[in-house]
């Protein structure tokens, strides 16, 4: 579970994964990027073989994201 706030970056160092921040800074960013609008709370969706699900929304922004990698 994420802050929607949270870059790219801090969480690729963090989790040793390798999201693009080519396109977004922010987790919230990168979602919506590749959504092309701002998916509801609840929302499950998949990019790039990752898994996504917006757990709390206020107004526009993402407050909290859960990320499930790809299997290995």
């Amino acid at each position: 579970m994420l802050d929607g706030a949270t870059t790219i970056r801090d969480i690729n160092r963090h989790f040793h994964w390798e999201l693009s921040d080519e396109n977004a800074a922010t987790l919230a960013g990168y979602v919506m990027y590749y959504l092309e609008r701002i998916p509801n709370k609840g929302q499950v969706f998949e990019i790039n073989g990752w898994t996504f699900a917006v757990q709390e929304k206020e107004h526009n922004h993402l407050a909290k994201i859960e990320v499930i990698p790809p299997p290995l």
